[in-house]
């Protein structure tokens, strides 16, 4: 797996986050312009990330989880979230 993840993950406990973390994640796309800006950067970055990997790069949710360095259950939480 070659995917250069400068893993916004590396630096941050997204499982510390709880349960639902994946589908806020899946909900950021909801968000206006100035809601999205004024979330942390991290998860921004996680949530472009995991949409990159998943849809773009069709990674599974291991391959996914392995690259962005975080949990498998919350890579396959934001799946379910957003539907794929």
């Amino acid at each position: 797996m070659s995917f250069d993840a400068t893993a916004p993950s590396a630096a941050v406990n997204f499982a510390a986050y709880g349960e639902g973390f994946a589908a806020m994640l899946a909900n950021m796309q909801f968000l206006s312009d100035e809601g999205h800006a004024a979330s942390p950067q991290a998860w921004r970055d996680l949530t472009s990330l995991l949409h990159t990997l998943i849809e773009d790069k069709g990674m599974t949710t291991g391959g996914a989880a392995y690259a962005a360095a975080v949990p498998e259950s919350l890579v396959a939480d934001y799946r379910r979230a957003v539907g794929i």
